[in-house]
């Protein structure tokens, strides 16, 4: 004989027992045919009215059943584990494919239980999702976000949104006044027939307090990346009545001046420098810059292109001077192996840093410079810190050989750097021989420098950075560096 099912109408109960709850199937069973199970409802009028603030927000809305308001609680009165959930079938959720489940709200009634989000899909039931609420508010709406990735709804398949409930006493489970809508905001799990519509199954017409918040799915991120580029004087060109252009990849490479929105560079007052910011997505970009429209106006003519890799917002600073040049750095051992990952910083002859660059895999790397007389620095990891100068038209191809620098391994190899990628913060452990560090972006801005005086550990503050791709110079105090690459998400 089946235990009494006991309804209380502030708090009410149900008497179920789950021994599973991912491949139950439901059922719709005639409240007749509990009648004839011997089971017995028990009413107590009492009615709270706690409204939900439905809102709708620019990024999504709530999906539910019930009104919104709480009017009692079902339970067993006595230890139990039971299930609640909102179906939703396909043709419910047509306007809702590939939106996101972010939020989960209920209405628990009772403190001697615990309570677990859960989302179950298809005709099965299946359990895709599980999440433990530490922390309840008795008598009030509980809004739970999902702590790992958001559930993506599929339209074509049933869903069910709810609430695994493990109670030692009371009425845990919250619900509106109804009327039900049945087989919809009224799922349980019973121990005899699976899920079951509570209205059909047992004559009480509730729903559940149950709401989804679902948003649409962004877009892919995007980034600004601004174009700087130094225009050198030169007979032919007219700041005033001459236009600079951008085209790359980024557009497809479309002509020069077909697209003045996205193409033109801005003048910055009476400088000779031009800019343009562009909302790009992560990734690797070539381009160029022409003067006026068409293709006749360009930098130089064919290859190679300019280079940009986006990972953050980035600030791109290049330069176009009357004469440029292609300077080739080749970077190796002192066995003549590539040495990749090389950090080539690159000044003009005033000390300003004209650009920064990364040798690839076979220890090259590629920069246009101007006319004047360079100097240069390289470092890499486990080498020893190479410089040097070069005149543009002279020097086309530049050979560095970097001597490994054991005292840096001696000194520096236990020096521990994390997280990686990194947010707020970074720490730097075993630390007691560095000097200092100093933090540039992609482009060789000083961004943060600081000095330490023999600390084991630092944490370095980097809320003021942007996301993107920093390199760490740690310099020891015998005066030899490491690099570091890290990224800000």
């Amino acid at each position: 004989m089946r235990k009494p099912i006991l309804l209380f109408t502030i708090l009410l109960s149900i008497i179920l027992m789950l021994p599973s709850l991912g491949f139950a199937q439901w059922v719709a069973v005639t409240r007749e045919q509990k009648i004839e199970k011997d089971v017995k409802f028990t009413a107590i009028e009492s009615i709270t009215t706690t409204p939900f603030n439905q809102t709708k927000e620019d990024d999504g809305e709530w999906i539910h059943w019930d009104d919104g308001t709480n009017y009692t609680g079902i339970g067993y009165n006595g230890p139990a584990e039971f299930a609640i959930a909102s179906r939703w079938e396909a043709t419910d959720l047509a306007d809702y494919d590939g939106f996101f489940i972010k939020q989960i709200s209920f209405f628990p009634l009772e403190a001697n239980a615990t309570y677990s989000l859960r989302i179950w899909t298809g005709e099965n039931h299946t359990q895709q999702y599980a999440q433990d609420v530490e922390a309840v508010i008795i008598g009030e709406w509980n809004t739970v976000e999902f702590e790992t990735t958001l559930f993506q709804i599929d339209a074509s398949d049933e869903l069910m949104f709810g609430i695994y409930i493990n109670a030692t006493t009371g009425y845990p489970a919250g619900c509106d006044a109804g009327p039900a809508v049945g087989g919809k905001g009224d799922m349980l799990y019973d121990v005899d027939d699976g899920w079951v519509a509570m209205a059909v199954d047992y004559g009480l017409d509730y729903n559940w307090n149950l709401q989804a918040y679902v948003m649409e799915p962004a877009g892919p991120d995007t980034f600004n990346v601004t174009f700087n580029l130094q225009k050198g004087e030169e007979p032919n060109f007219d700041p005033v009545l001459d236009t600079i252009y951008i085209t790359g990849s980024m557009f497809g490479w479309t002509v020069p001046g077909s697209d003045p929105d996205n193409q033109m560079l801005t003048r910055i007052e009476d400088t000779w420098i031009w800019t343009k910011t562009l909302q790009l997505q992560t990734g690797e970009y070539q381009y160029k810059y022409f003067l006026n429209h068409g293709w006749t106006g360009g930098e130089w003519d064919g290859d190679p292109n300019r280079v940009v890799i986006v990972e953050g917002d980035t600030e791109v600073n290049d330069y176009w001077p009357s004469h440029v040049w292609l300077i080739t750095f080749v970077v190796t051992d002192i066995g003549l192996n590539p040495i990749e990952g090389a950090v080539i910083q690159i000044f003009d002859g005033s000390s300003v840093l004209e650009g920064q660059i990364e040798t690839d895999e076979d220890g090259l790397a590629e920069i246009f410079v101007g006319c004047c007389e360079h100097s240069y620095i390289v470092t890499a990891d486990g080498f020893e810190v190479f410089s040097g100068s070069f005149i543009p038209c002279c020097d086309p191809i530049i050979e560095v050989v970097l001597n490994p620098s054991n005292v840096v391994m001696d000194i520096l190899s236990e020096i521990m750097i994390f997280p990686n990628p990194f947010k707020s913060s970074l720490t730097i452990k075993n630390a007691s021989a560095i000097k200092g560090v100093t933090i540039t972006n992609s482009i060789g801005q000083k961004m943060k420098e600081v000095t330490l005086d023999g600390v084991e550990q630092i944490t370095i503050p980097t809320n003021g950075l942007e996301k993107g791709v920093y390199i760490l110079m740690i310099e020891a105090k015998n005066g030899n560096r490491i690099v570091r690459k890290m990224v800000k998400e």
